[in-house]
């Protein structure tokens, strides 16, 4: 091996997680692949990575090595006997592969490391790597269900990070009453929770009743009647409050990608297999940046550029989801489609640039009309299609004379002249049967 930049060496025979570790490498990372041991260990840098295929390599000797991964079908009998290191069931998942690679520390060090001591290895189990999912909701119901049993604890609660605002939201809870539905870390005299994440470590946290949010009521709170018992004050609510830290080298502004709340010990302080909870909050903060930005990627791609609303591709898929979902109710489904009266003659007359000067304006006209439950999109051109769940023939034509009246109404102001514009709109409903 004459090449001395090493990042990682996988040995393994497998073709299908050659090829998968082989896809995902980021482009400024160094992969070797070999099918056997390699003759000359000296040769291998010292701070590359070790990724060993367990059903290929059972014997794995001390060498230097800045960590290891084991691949493998059947759980090894005796971890103990290798180095200390990253333990990961085959077939492996696209998004755990991933999440190895973000644990690569590039550039790596020039000093050589020391053999690793011969110690229980602290190695994360599968399971917790089978915990990747980028569905965003997907994480987060398998984070509450299945990995908060797994911590020793009964109820949790999980924030995410929404980095325009610079907070973490409530996503859900799960049996746990009383918390706020922001933090933010980053303002002074803060929430004690919003202290705990900016502090970045797992901590304990009281909540006094003071501290506790008050319970989401609709409308006005009705009077007591006088049979009523009177309501108890909120006992302290006591929390685990864990920081879930980005992957190294992504900015967040000092910001966690979540905190996830534990209450309601249901055993002693220890994980299901002794983990340290620091590095079960690593492992979840990769999966939550992960799965945040493909949320993101695939909410870019079905978004129009120029007017900000949905596109034909998310259109279609929308339309498929509304018409099961009123087929299987028995509910009604109407849509109305909106065509910009003679725009040619704005993008003649005034350029180009003030055609889509009133697309734009459209747009915002559109979006003006809509239920939160209604959605529009646009469907190419000067053509826009507006989705109207639970909307029967009437209530569509109700609509339509709204978004006619509100295109025509609101004139787009180009260099300072207002040019009106109309549209031609029409309407129809779906029928059960269809």
């Amino acid at each position: 091996m004459t090449d001395n930049r090493c990042d990682v060496l996988l040995l393994t025979r497998d073709q299908t997680l050659r090829r998968t570790v082989e896809k995902l490498r980021p482009p400024s990372a160094h992969l070797r692949c070999l099918e056997q041991w390699p003759s000359d260990v000296s040769a291998v840098p010292h701070d590359a990575q070790w990724w060993i295929d367990l059903d290929l390599h059972d014997q794995v000797p001390q060498v230097p090595a800045s960590r290891f991964v084991y691949f493998y079908h059947r759980a090894p009998r005796d971890p103990d006997r290798y180095p200390p290191g990253v333990f990961l069931r085959k077939p492996c998942s696209s998004a755990a592969i991933a999440i190895l690679w973000a644990g690569v520390e590039l550039p790596c060090p020039a000093q050589p490391l020391p053999l690793p001591a011969p110690t229980r290895p602290a190695h994360v189990p599968a399971w917790l790597l089978d915990l990747a999912e980028l569905e965003q909701p997907r994480l987060i119901e398998r984070i509450l269900t299945e990995l908060t049993p797994r911590l020793g604890f009964a109820h949790a609660a999980l924030y995410l990070l929404d980095p325009q605002a610079g907070v973490l939201r409530l996503a859900e809870a799960r049996q746990i009453a009383g918390l706020p539905r922001t933090l933010r870390p980053q303002a002074p005299q803060s929430h004690p929770l919003a202290q705990a994440a900016a502090d970045g470590r797992a901590v304990p946290v009281t909540l006094s009743p003071a501290q506790q949010a008050a319970p989401q009521t609709r409308g006005r709170v009705a009077l007591r009647r006088w049979h009523e018992p009177p309501r108890a004050r909120p006992e302290p609510l006591e929390l685990l409050a864990v920081p879930l830290p980005p992957p190294p080298g992504v900015a967040t502004a000092g910001l966690p990608e979540g905190l996830l709340t534990l209450t309601g010990r249901a055993r002693g302080g220890q994980t299901e297999v002794g983990l340290p909870i620091d590095e079960v909050a690593r492992v979840l903060g990769r999966c939550l940046n992960h799965a945040r930005r493909y949320a993101a990627a695939v909410a870019e791609a079905r978004l129009d550029a120029l007017t900000g609303l949905y596109n034909c591709r998310w259109l279609y898929e929308q339309l498929e989801r509304e018409t099961s979902r009123a087929r299987r109710s028995g509910g009604t489904l109407s849509i109305a489609m909106i065509d910009l009266d003679d725009l040619k003659r704005v993008n003649d007359r005034h350029g180009h640039l003030a055609g889509d000067a009133v697309l734009q304006h459209a747009a915002r006209c559109i979006q003006s009309v809509l239920r939160h439950a209604d959605s529009a999109a646009r469907l190419g051109g000067d053509e826009f299609v507006v989705i109207l769940p639970d909307t029967d023939r009437p209530g569509a034509a109700h609509v339509v004379r709204r978004l006619e009246q509100a295109i025509a109404a609101r004139p787009t102001i180009i260099r300072g002249t207002p040019v009106g514009m109309t549209a031609s709109v029409g309407a129809a409903t779906w029928q059960p049967g269809w």
